[in-house]
């Protein structure tokens, strides 16, 4: 099962870069053969490599979802798209769930879109992390494996 992984943020924007943050790590790390680490930044629009043949895509990306900082969601796209109106939203509201259903009318049929989302402590011009951001990264790593390494019994 072909699974990508996307990590969304702005750099530039402290702990709103967290996506990427987390994304560039990943990348370092012996993960199955079957996953694709992505770096989108700011521009996620739904058509980056690799989508068209992932059975399951995980986000990652700062949320503001009202919790203290450094908080970690799980939530799937059906559940981002029921919220709409309460406060789980991805910093970049601005079309995430529909870029993602466009994704899926282009000819990408992932089984599963799920986002990992991580309460931000500061967005403000600054390209890092905030520590608090940056003690749980090891926890958001582990949430991101915990999507793409299978079950063991």
């Amino acid at each position: 099962m072909k699974t990508v992984v996307i990590g969304v943020g702005n750099l530039l924007m402290g702990d709103e870069g967290v996506g990427v943050h987390v994304a560039e790590r990943l990348k370092v790390v012996d993960l199955p053969p079957e996953v694709e680490v992505l770096e989108a930044g700011t521009h996620f629009w739904g058509d980056e490599g690799g989508l068209d043949c992932a059975e399951k895509i995980v986000i990652i990306d700062a949320v503001l979802g009202g919790g203290t900082p450094g908080t970690i969601y799980r939530f799937t796209i059906e559940e981002l798209e029921d919220e709409r109106d309460e406060v789980k939203f991805s910093c970049h509201d601005i079309g995430l769930v529909e870029k993602l259903r466009l994704t899926q009318l282009t000819g990408a049929k992932p089984e599963q879109i799920v986002v990992i989302g991580v309460e931000p402590a500061r967005i403000e011009w600054n390209t890092g992390l905030s520590k608090q951001i940056e003690e749980r990264i090891p926890e958001i790593i582990d949430a991101v494996m915990a999507e793409i390494t299978p079950a063991r019994d």
